[in-house]
């Protein structure tokens, strides 16, 4: 196992034991500087934190939280990732690298007008929370921009 693995796995392991102090790990997660979406075991998000919010110019969590269904998403239908998708479900911890953002979609989804990327690549890992008898009672998805291409306005500037 390399260093960052088990960085990685110290890490989850600690938030693993959050997991049922929900007030506290909602709060870690919110002030966390990646996007970060945390979803129920039907898909659906449950949380998301203040840089998925900014990142995506999206003005209210209410907009995603109760809505959004990972395993309803048409563009990760279309890539045919769901079943790693899946694994995150089932207690592995997944991951993706350089996707491209669907940013139109989301652009759509959530009526946002204003996004001054054109082009954006992520780094994605999903990983299980798991409850004291080892069950998975969410998944989290944290999201790194590797590459993000933005609007005339830069070159302009």
């Amino acid at each position: 196992m390399s260093n960052i693995e088990h960085l990685q796995d110290n890490i989850i392991k600690s938030l693993q034991s959050l997991s049922e102090l929900e007030e506290i790990f909602a709060k870690i997660i919110d002030f966390f500087p990646y996007p970060i979406q945390v979803y129920a075991l039907d898909g659906i998000s449950v949380l998301v934190n203040r840089a998925i919010l900014e990142e995506y110019h999206v003005a209210d969590p209410n907009m995603v939280i109760g809505k959004y269904n990972i395993f309803k998403d048409p563009y990760i239908i279309a890539q045919s990732q769901m079943d790693k998708v899946r694994k995150a479900f089932e207690g592995k911890k997944v991951f993706f690298t350089d996707i491209k953002v669907p940013l139109e979609d989301i652009a759509d989804r959530y009526g946002v007008r204003d996004l001054d990327v054109v082009a954006a690549y992520q780094d994605i890992t999903l990983f299980p929370i798991l409850n004291d008898k080892k069950q998975v009672i969410y998944v989290v998805a944290i999201m790194i921009n590797r590459r993000g291409y933005r609007g005339k306005t830069e070159i302009e500037k």
